[in-house]
């Protein structure tokens, strides 16, 4: 067996070991891709409900100190 020989041999059985970890590598990529997503959408969620709370508690606020609601 020539050097060339051997060194193609040596090189097809590294791409042969090293396939299923690129395809696991690209799931990976893949599925991290989708949490980033998920992450930046669920942070805007959380947003949305803060503005909300506050805005509400505002609401709240003006309607304790309104003294001529509260008949009782």
């Amino acid at each position: 067996m020539t050097d060339n020989e051997l060194l193609q041999a040596m090189s097809d059985l590294l791409d042969q070991k090293l396939q299923p970890i690129k395809d696991e590598l690209g799931t990976v990529q893949r599925e991290v891709k989708h949490l980033k997503k998920d992450a930046i959408k669920m942070q805007a969620m959380d947003e949305t409900i803060l503005d909300e709370v506050e805005r509400v508690h505002e609401i709240l606020d003006k309607h304790k100190e309104d003294k001529t609601v509260h008949t009782a």
